[in-house]
Parts: structure tokens; sequence; C-alpha cells
């Protein structure tokens, strides 16, 4: 799900600062050709490999040394292992929303949820989440849909992933209006972005070990790039439990961690995006005075939620 379509209504004071590029990944977006992508090409490793010719590109044609990425969800993927292959290129990785382990991402949102449950006396919640049983490998892509789809359900509905909601809703509603109020968006790419078949990349690109299996325990807590963490203090997608254990024990020349009160998974973008500008300016700006540059700061965007 590319955010670019949708970034207007959050980045305008970010360009007062820095060039923002959007970048939307093979199968995504306006980065489906006619011909569609060859449904193989959809790894982690091929994602890996697409996103630091990007950043390279990025650093050739705006003659700079090192640029700033930020990584959303999915996109935090990929930005971590962007930043352990390639710390050069990078002033600093910054996260919202880190996915730290994928399993163990789920497997802490459904306790968080069990235990919430049982507070409110959800029992139907309960008796789903517990009868959901482990967690089925994406070799049955029917049942490994049906779990996640089961375990994440009630987030909806609990505010655990657009914090400020009115219903499970009103999340694709607004993402609709927005979109069809952007000012470079033509209601063919809007349906690209909404329709399409982003569905099929995305359950092909699931089936891939490297994603089932991703884990940043496994990568060490070493990284060689400032990094800074944002998260939203309700965030159970990719819950701010795991996030926060997680950064505590990372080790980096500099890092930042950015809890936000009053936001859940759409932490900085559609929930209190006056932090995300602040920090940016305040914290990962001054990052830039290690080297001296004459050019506008790059700043990249990848995949949210």
């Amino acid at each position: 799900a590319p955010s670019s379509g949708y970034a207007y209504s959050y980045q305008y004071p970010w360009e007062d600062i820095f060039t923002v590029v959007h970048w939307d990944q093979r199968g995504s977006g306006r980065s489906i050709p006619d011909g569609g992508v060859p449904v193989r090409t959809m790894t982690v490793e091929q994602m890996l490999v697409d996103a630091i010719e990007v950043v390279d590109h990025l650093r050739k044609r705006f003659d700079q040394e090192k640029i700033f990425v930020i990584g959303k969800s999915w996109g935090s993927q990929l930005g971590a292992l962007l930043a352990k292959r390639h710390p050069e290129m990078l002033h600093a990785y910054i996260s919202i929303g880190q996915t730290v382990s994928w399993r163990e991402n789920f497997e802490e949102s459904r306790r968080l949820l069990i235990e919430l449950a049982e507070q409110r006396g959800d029992w139907n919640v309960v008796d789903s989440l517990l009868s959901a049983g482990d967690m089925p490998t994406p070799s049955d892509l029917d049942s490994y849909w049906h779990w996640i789809r089961t375990v994440q359900s009630p987030l909806y509905g609990y505010g655990k992933y657009w914090h400020a909601q009115n219903s499970p809703g009103a999340i694709p509603g607004r993402m609709i209006v927005t979109a069809l109020m952007s000012p470079d968006m033509t209601l063919s790419e809007i349906y690209g972005f909404i329709g399409g078949d982003a569905a099929d990349y995305v359950s092909h690109l699931f089936t891939d070990d490297a994603h089932y299996n991703f884990n940043l325990h496994d990568l060490g807590y070493e990284f060689d790039v400032p990094m800074i963490m944002v998260i939203g203090r309700h965030d159970w997608v990719t819950p701010v439990t795991v996030a926060r254990a997680y950064f505590e024990k990372v080790q980096a020349p500099y890092k930042k961690y950015l809890e936000l009160d009053h936001s859940a998974h759409m932490a900085g973008l559609y929930e209190e995006p006056g932090q995300v500008f602040k920090m940016l300016v305040t914290d990962a700006l001054p990052l830039t005075q290690r080297e001296s540059h004459d050019v506008t700061p790059v700043l990249i965007e990848s995949n949210a939620d």
C-alpha cells in the first residue's frame, strides 16, 4: 500500500526543509507497468536490491553522499535491512512502526488483544483469538491469510491500528477521501492504488521464507548508522512493546526513540504528523552536519501499510 497518493495531507511542511521522494515499490501504485510485474520477482531480496538502486539513483541525481530513509511497517523491514547492508548511504535510518519479527509481532499482538478483550468482557473475541492456534506457514496461503485476518481484525475496533477512528470502516473511508482530493492523482491512478493486481503481488511476497522468517534479533543489534524510531503508544500492529524492547538493545552512533501518546499504527502520518515534522527538523536534520553539503537533504519514504 504505497503512501505517495495520500502523503500530501501531511508532508507539505517537510518540503520546506527536504526534497521528499516517494517510492512505489514494484507491484504497487505507479510501479505496476503495462503487462504487470513477474510474480517470481516478488521477494524480499529483490525488494532490497530495488531499494538500494533507488537510493543510489537519488544520491547521484541530487549529488548527495548520503540521504535519509524512512521505512514504515513493511517498509521498516526493508529500511532496517538497508541500514544493515549499506550504512554508508544514509545520514540516518528512521523507522515508523518498526517490524521487529514477523511472527513475534503477531503473537504479541494476539496476547495484548486477549488481555484487553478479557478486561472488556468481549468473550467472543477471546475465543476467536485463542482458537486460532499457531500461525500457519504460507505454503497453505488460504489458511495463512485466514489466520492473519482472525488475529488482526480486533485491532481496528479497539483503535490499535488507527487510534483516532470512530469505527473499523473509518480507515478505508478516510483513505479514499484523501486520495480523491489528491492534487496529482487521476481516478485511474487511484484505482491502481486500491485495486488491480496489488493483492496478488503481496500474496506472493508473503510466501517468501525471508518474509515469513524475518527477525531483526537474528541480525544483531549493532547499526553503523544513526537510528530514529517513531511508534504510536497504541500500536498493536507492530506492537509498541516489541519495538521498545528491541530499541533498548540497539547500539548505534546516535539513536532516538519517539513514542507518540495519541497514535497507533498510523503514527506520524495521519496521527500526530506535527510530532514527526518536529523530529525531522530537531533530531534528524542536525545529523547532516557530520558532513558538509551545499544542496537540500533528500529523504525517501518507503511503503506505508
